[in-house]
């Protein structure tokens, strides 16, 4: 049996660039846009973990 444990890997710039825009404490409108099946939602829910947050989908 063959266990698959998904990992949230290369995605560290954009990470990084979201935390700075975090830490500003002020207003800003960050558009995520790409292809399918990038890991765009996987992204958001990385960034977003220890946050309070709300997402629409």
């Amino acid at each position: 049996m063959l266990i698959v444990i998904p990992q949230f890997v290369d995605r560290e710039r954009e990470l990084k660039y979201l935390r700075k825009l975090y830490e500003k404490r002020e207003f800003s409108l960050v558009v995520i846009y790409g292809r399918r099946r990038l890991g765009k939602t996987a992204l958001i829910k990385e960034f977003l973990k220890g946050k309070r947050d709300a997402m629409f989908c």
